[in-house]
């Protein structure tokens, strides 16, 4: 999964250079707000779900949330009604914050304390290696392709590698060893 997330974060910088010229171009003030706050909304709806209950098939909402937000800037990059890139925006950050508290614990859960440290900082640098790569590509890219373009493209190969995952033994249930530990376990 780190693998998929070093690439990722390459495409995902492509996808927020080329999502607010492709709002600009396709949609209204009040569609752009849309868009862009109401997923803040569920994100703060999905963390406070997240301190009472512990997600089922944690797999399940990590996959909803890898896979919904390259959806989002697909349906954008389609000029589709605002509503869908809303939806799937508000999707994407309501199962993220749900799931994040017991991504956090299952990853801490595999490692021993003395190492914990570095595996965060691991997990946490791979999400952001190759984004300056990105922004980079995108600038190059905008005088080369419409934003609707690279949207569409960065958001296909998003897509893609969001998948890849979940196909690994064990994703779907957060499984590092034969035993599945609840989220609120610190041990």
């Amino acid at each position: 999964m780190i693998s998929t997330s070093i690439v990722s974060s390459l495409f995902l910088a492509m996808c927020q250079v080329a999502a607010p010229l492709a709002l600009v171009e396709l949609y209204s003030p009040g569609q752009i707000g849309l868009i862009q706050s109401l997923p803040v909304l569920f994100l703060f709806a999905g963390n406070l779900v997240a301190r009472f209950v512990d997600p089922p098939i944690p797999g399940a909402w990590l996959a909803t949330s890898l896979v919904m937000k390259p959806l989002s800037y697909a349906a954008i990059g389609c000029h589709l009604p605002a509503l869908i890139p809303s939806a799937l925006a508000c999707g994407s950050s309501f199962s993220d914050s749900v799931n994040g508290p017991r991504l956090a614990n299952t990853i801490a859960e595999g490692f021993p304390s003395a190492d914990r440290g570095k595996v965060f900082a691991a997990q946490q640098g791979s999400g952001s290696l190759l984004s300056p790569v990105g922004l980079i590509l995108a600038g190059v890219l905008t005088t080369a392709v419409t934003p609707q373009i690279m949207l569409m493209l960065c958001a296909g190969i998003l897509a893609v590698l969001a998948i890849i995952p979940c196909m690994k033994s064990g994703f779907w249930h957060f499984r590092t060893s034969g035993v599945a530990q609840p989220a609120n376990s610190f041990a």
